[in-house]
């Protein structure tokens, strides 16, 4: 915006610089004109009076629209930031839920079968393509493996994933480290919301 003002200053008296070299030029060559013929002279102010204020208008406009771009960009990506935040608190809330169901399911050996039903991976799947997911690699292939494995731990089909084989531990390990980047990738974009 500071930028913006120098530059409408100096272009303001670049045209004025321009106005007067106009006017001085046509008083001192055409010096055979008669002071007294007020019609040519009205003339020439008017018109350089139009030139100077079309040309200021469209300087004002040309820097009205700018500022407004800039205004609307700057909106967009907080926005957008905002956006991003929103999905790593769903995410961070789904995998402390998570968290929370190994953890009984490691305490309660035999009751396994009928808490692994309660893993979720929604907030994972929504977040997944969304076009406002800014996650750094490291953190987004994390999520994806983590979340497939709890989807096949989940189904049970798959020989590596019956019940008796997985290693829950494992897995409460895995989503207490995504838990933790998380919560820093969400207070480094708190910081650039403000």
């Amino acid at each position: 915006m500071h930028l913006l003002k120098w530059l409408i200053v100096i272009n303001i008296g670049l045209i004025s610089f321009v106005v007067g070299c106009f006017f001085t030029y046509l008083l001192i060559v055409n010096s055979s004109m008669s002071l007294k013929d007020t019609s040519l002279v009205t003339t020439i102010i008017s018109s350089g009076g139009n030139i100077f204020g079309g040309l200021v208008g469209g300087i004002v406009a040309f820097g009205v629209a700018r500022a407004q771009f800039l205004n609307d960009a700057s909106t967009e990506t907080k926005n957008k930031r905002q956006i991003y935040l929103n999905l790593l608190m769903s995410l961070k809330i789904e995998l402390k839920h998570n968290k929370q169901i190994l953890k009984i399911i490691l305490t309660n050996g035999s009751d396994q079968d009928k808490y692994v039903k309660s893993l979720k991976t929604d907030a994972w799947d929504k977040a997944k393509y969304n076009s406002n997911n800014f996650f750094p690699v490291d953190i987004y292939e994390l999520l994806d493996i983590h979340n497939q494995d709890i989807k096949d731990i989940r189904e049970g089909i798959l020989p590596d994933y019956k019940i008796d084989e997985v290693d829950f531990k494992m897995r409460l390990d895995v989503t207490c480290k995504l838990i933790s980047k998380i919560e820093e990738e969400e207070s480094k974009y708190r910081k650039l919301i403000r």
